[in-house]
């Protein structure tokens, strides 16, 4: 079993601030989260964010569309209830989460936070390049009773962001749709729709955070592998060694921020090369028509370092290297939402006979660095690994 470790600093904030912030929502929504046949939340930074999100969106519907009590159209008295329940549902399976670490917002404006420790000089001890010039740094020579002239501090970095551009749907059907298929099928048309948004909602984040790490990976780094086998390989042979590449584009990161990447998303093609290697471990649950749906596929896993997730969103012959940690401190970019998904009654309009309802998800992205990210581009016109 792997173990994997925080360093000291960053596991006592992340511990304090959900601790401060957090505490009493997480008790006051614990029922919900643990709710049978709901998808199970046992990680605690990930209870945190949906207790949040849980709250804001509760917050924003009874004061603003059903009062406690009020009977509505679609959900009776229980409309609050009801909505929570589709983002509980939702929310632990947006694979997106795999990619980035998530802050939840409280306020359409708000603020994401990273840390960093420096020594009193200003240098950072995750530049390890300097390491030469600093592995004796803490030493004490001076004597007993001296002044202590070396010293560490924290570097509590925080960016404001706003809200951005907010997702919006629109579903309507016919009197006649909902009356033929209720007949035929005992099929609710409005239901069958209702689902069908929040699937396209959840898949244009799962893209939008793809687009995110993959604009950050080119900034970073990218490493080239010709997909025509040198002198001196057989075709067969050749297509192994681009794992090499993987780990020359994980290398990169590791220089810079002494960490390894823990996932690849790759684009079609890619996806087909990586799951021909011998190392490929194809996910137990994998299921093509169940996770299609939702913009990543994870399919599964090369070696025991890197989870394996497969997008439309990608160049077919493209694969981002990238790092989410255990802490929500330790990625270089994040999702931070704000109301995850707003579902509106539905309304019978009777000059079209038609019924709609409207959805909306609001949410703000931000990249800290580009350093976590890296990128392979597989190239079937030359030969060799560059970069």
């Amino acid at each position: 079993m792997t173990i994997k470790l925080k360093s000291a600093a960053t596991e006592a904030f992340e511990r304090q601030r959900i601790q401060n912030e957090a505490g009493a929502l997480m008790e006051q929504w614990a029922p919900f989260m643990d709710a049978e046949g709901a998808p199970k939340v046992e990680d605690i930074a990930m209870r945190w964010v949906i207790a949040q999100v849980l709250e804001n969106t509760k917050s924003f519907v009874k004061g603003n569309v059903a009062e406690a009590g009020q009977t509505t159209s679609i959900f009776g008295t229980n409309y609050v209830a009801a909505v929570l329940g589709m983002i509980r549902q939702v929310f632990p399976r947006l694979i997106g989460k795999e990619i980035v670490s998530i802050q939840p917002l409280d306020r359409p404006e708000g603020k994401v936070f990273y840390l960093d420790s420096l020594r009193d000089d200003n240098s950072n001890p995750a530049s390890f390049g300097s390491w030469g010039s600093y592995q004796g740094y803490a030493d004490f020579t001076t004597g007993e009773l001296t002044p202590i002239t070396k010293g560490m501090r924290l570097k509590i970095t925080s960016a404001t962001v706003d809200v951005g551009t907010p997702k919006k749907l629109l579903t309507e059907a016919s009197l006649e749709l909902l009356q033929d298929l209720q007949a035929y099928h005992q099929l609710n048309a409005s239901d069958l729709l209702q689902s069908a948004a929040v699937d396209e909602i959840a898949r244009e984040i799962d893209g939008v955070l793809v687009a995110m790490v993959y604009a950050a990976a080119a900034a970073n780094h990218t490493v080239t592998f010709g997909m025509q086998s040198p002198t001196g390989y057989t075709n067969e042979n050749w297509a192994k060694r681009l794992q090499r590449a993987i780990l020359m584009a994980d290398n990169v990161i590791y220089k810079k921020r002494g960490v390894n990447a823990t996932f690849l998303v790759c684009g079609a093609n890619a996806a087909l090369e990586l799951m021909d290697l011998n190392t490929f471990k194809l996910n137990a649950l994998f299921d093509a028509g169940d996770t299609t749906g939702w913009g990543l596929q994870d399919i599964g896993s090369v070696g025991a370092q890197f989870k394996v997730l497969r997008s439309r969103y990608l160049p077919d012959n493209e694969i981002i290297v990238g790092r989410k940690g255990t802490s929500v401190l330790d990625a270089g970019a994040f999702w931070l939402p704000y109301v995850p998904l707003y579902v509106s009654e539905r309304v019978f309009d009777p000059t079209t006979q038609g019924v709609r309802q409207s959805f909306m998800s609001r949410y703000a992205t931000w990249t800290t660095s580009p350093d976590y990210f890296a990128r392979v581009v597989l190239d079937p016109n030359t030969a060799g690994i560059t970069g």
